[in-house]
């Protein structure tokens, strides 16, 4: 990858951030029931996971993801990385849930108005049950794809 997209990967997290199963469960049923749309090339369609923002709405693709108060469940992650990450102070959350294979995000860029150009974006990943789930990157120039196969914390 490019110096321009750098990224860390940190194949598990301390201990006290770990989902036992009942965090997961507490997780899984804070999941949105309704379909979510996005608008690309023109088009409105639904998206092929859940998601919901929390702390501060988050607008891509046409459609505005309004933001609910953030949750101490979520917010704790966020605690993390403000300890972890000296120079950058997160401030929200973007929640996706995938039910399965079929759900999925595509690739894209983290490059819309409301984000500071190059700040960092966490991501963690919950499973229940040992599932693995792969997390691609995909270089703009190159096309040279990432793998990076996840697995629970």
């Amino acid at each position: 990858m490019s110096d321009s997209n750098v990224f860390t990967y940190y194949p598990s997290i301390p201990e006290e951030l770990r989902v036992n199963d009942e965090a997961f469960d507490e997780l899984w049923n804070m999941c949105p029931t309704t379909d979510q749309t996005v608008v690309l090339f023109g088009k409105k369609i639904v998206i092929p996971r859940k998601q919901q923002s929390y702390g501060i709405s988050y607008r891509f693709s046409g459609t505005l993801n309004e933001a609910i108060p953030i949750p101490p469940i979520i917010q704790k992650y966020i605690d993390y990385m403000n300890k972890t990450e000296t120079e950058t102070k997160y401030n929200m959350a973007l929640v996706n849930w995938y039910k399965d294979g079929n759900d999925y995000i595509g690739y894209h860029s983290d490059d819309v108005r409301q984000l500071v150009p190059n700040s960092p974006i966490a991501c963690f990943s919950f499973m229940k049950e040992g599932g693995k789930r792969d997390f691609l990157l995909k270089e703009k120039t190159t096309n040279n794809v990432t793998k990076i196969s996840l697995a629970n914390n």
